[in-house]
């Protein structure tokens, strides 16, 4: 009897050191985090669309982390009432947009996050992700 236990005893141990997840528990994959789970989903590609009726003349924005708007991303370019177009932000997440219209009128959008909401609506009474 006593061998019978120390088998059994034995292969208790061992079975608790395998490396195999028990059945009633999901097994983790090989390569560790899947993608979306590490971002690469989010390439920090959105489009900006002008649904209003007026031109916007600037059109900046950046990481809600930092104290500024960035940039103006138009250049030289206007982005006229009806036009769309794309760009990618330098990093996922949160964003601080603001646009300025022809007439120098502003609005702002804080904390839009481009991985979930990949399209900026300027309309005429603001901003809004989507």
């Amino acid at each position: 009897m006593t061998k019978w236990f120390l088998a059994l005893a034995g292969a208790v141990a061992l079975a608790a050191c395998s490396s195999e997840p028990p059945d009633d528990a999901p097994a983790r994959p090989a390569g560790g985090p899947s993608a979306a789970a590490r971002g690469a989903a989010c390439d920090g590609t959105l489009r900006v669309t002008n649904s209003s009726t007026r031109e916007v003349h600037q059109v900046f924005f950046a990481d809600s982390a930092l104290s500024s708007f960035g940039r103006d991303r138009l250049g030289q370019g206007i982005l006229g009432a009806g036009q769309s177009r794309d760009f990618r932000a330098d990093s996922p997440g949160a964003h601080d947009f603001r646009i300025v219209r022809a007439d120098r009128s502003t609005s702002d959008l804080r904390r839009a996050n481009i991985c979930t909401n990949t399209q900026i609506v300027i309309t005429n009474f603001g901003i809004e992700a989507r």
